[in-house]
């Protein structure tokens, strides 16, 4: 074959006809549209333009901002005083006008109202006055031309407690120290004397034995052999050795009329160890036809006395004696009246005919305080108890008088272990 015969061959394969199959193809790739990276879409978003432009020399608005933002105290112990500052700075060419601040319950903000102008400072000084409540909330600075400022106040409060264990088996005793005026009729005493034994029985019901002792010498030393009259002793020995160590024939001395004062010092005597045990309820008990003539004041010797029981346990004292009705040849028995209101202890009238009734009285009494814990004995303690323990469990139905003692269950056995807890003094900087 020529060239010349093979070139139009060569030109029809060049511009010739496809494939109906392969044009569908090209054809479809020809029709789809642009992708989205190519084809710019409208910004929906964007805001329309203002018909004019700002105004360039318009004065910027005021701002104010806090140093510290917050506060944050951390755990404290709310009883604390707290004394912290803010400063306000105020920035921009407007001005923010007076401000007005308050503040939660039991804070104090110097000052509670002034005026910020652009560019300035003022410092808040804030007191926190120190109680159980919860420090936190806002502090909020109102102002008369801008938004209010809020500066949040974070603490977790915590007041710190701690327990006093009482072993209530050691309050299966009771140590009684009965003082006696021998200026009275021998005969007042006689009428007493046969139903000592009734107490004893009554404290023994309630599950307490009795430790008994009496003083009536000007040394505070107890008169006899006997210094501890306890169950030991049967009813008729124990009325006997009581009545030796009251020694009714013997001289009166300085101090019978004055028995605060001489119970106060027996309680401590040497020639008397072993009478006071410490972690058994103590009581006096003061038996007179006229007023206390101690030298100070009740309450000097009340509060000696509140110190020789271990803590928490109460010293008691009762009374016999004339009261304001007694109908009687007794003179008012001032000074132990008032001593006996002050312990929760019982006050007897000398004048009664039924004896055996009043000592069954003392005897409810002194079981009572059997289970009575006194705190201000614990000098870092404060406030009401928090919760009481007995065998591990809570505890419910205490009584807290509001000052100073706490009452447990009637019904809670002198064998148990009791837990107090209660808060401590605040340990402030």
């Amino acid at each position: 074959m020529s060239p010349r015969t093979a070139l139009p061959l060569l030109l029809l394969a060049s511009s010739g006809c496809l494939p109906e199959d392969e044009e569908a193809t090209t054809s479809d790739h020809q029709d789809q549209p642009p992708s989205a990276v190519d084809v710019a879409a409208p910004d929906v978003d964007s805001p329309e333009q203002p018909d004019t432009p700002s105004d360039p020399e318009a004065p910027s608005p005021a701002v104010v901002v806090a140093s510290p933002a917050a506060l944050d105290l951390g755990m404290l112990d709310p009883r604390c005083l707290q004394g912290l500052e803010v400063i306000l700075t105020a920035s921009g060419e407007e001005a923010a006008g007076a401000f007005s601040v308050t503040a939660p319950e039991g804070w104090t903000v110097t000052p509670d109202a002034a005026e910020l102008a652009p560019g300035a400072s003022t410092t808040l000084l804030l007191d926190w006055e120190g109680s159980a409540a919860d420090p936190s909330g806002e502090i909020s600075v109102a102002f008369e031309a801008i938004g209010p400022l809020i500066v949040p106040v974070r603490a977790t409060p915590q007041v710190p407690t701690e327990r006093l264990t009482i072993d209530l088996e050691d309050r299966a005793e009771a140590d009684l120290l009965l003082a006696v005026d021998r200026s009275c009729n021998m005969d007042d005493m006689a009428r007493l004397e046969p139903h000592w034994p009734t107490l004893r029985s009554r404290l023994s019901e309630a599950g307490i034995a009795l430790r008994m002792t009496s003083v009536v010498a000007d040394d505070a030393c107890v008169l006899g052999d006997v210094l501890v009259l306890d169950e030991s002793l049967d009813d008729d020995a124990f009325r006997d050795a009581l009545w030796a160590q009251q020694d009714w024939r013997g001289d009166w001395g300085t101090y019978t009329e004055r028995l605060l004062d001489l119970s106060s010092r027996a309680l401590v005597a040497r020639c008397n160890d072993g009478f006071v045990q410490g972690s058994a309820p103590l009581h006096v008990l003061a038996f007179s036809d006229e007023p206390d003539q101690s030298e100070e004041d009740w309450s000097v010797y009340v509060e000696q006395m509140k110190t020789l029981p271990d803590p928490g346990v109460p010293l008691t004292v009762h009374g016999i004696g004339a009261t304001a009705t007694s109908e009687c040849n007794a003179q008012y028995y001032q000074g132990v009246i008032e001593a006996a209101a002050d312990t929760r202890g019982v006050f007897l009238d000398f004048c009664t005919e039924d004896w055996h009734a009043g000592l069954t009285t003392l005897a409810d009494g002194m079981a009572a305080a059997s289970r009575r814990v006194v705190l201000p004995t614990l000098t870092h303690q404060e406030g009401a108890p928090v919760a009481v323990f007995a065998a591990g469990l809570e505890v419910q139905d205490w009584i807290w008088d509001g000052e100073s003692t706490l009452d447990l269950p009637a019904d809670l056995a002198l064998t148990d272990e009791v837990a107090v807890e209660y808060q401590l003094m605040p340990a402030c900087d």
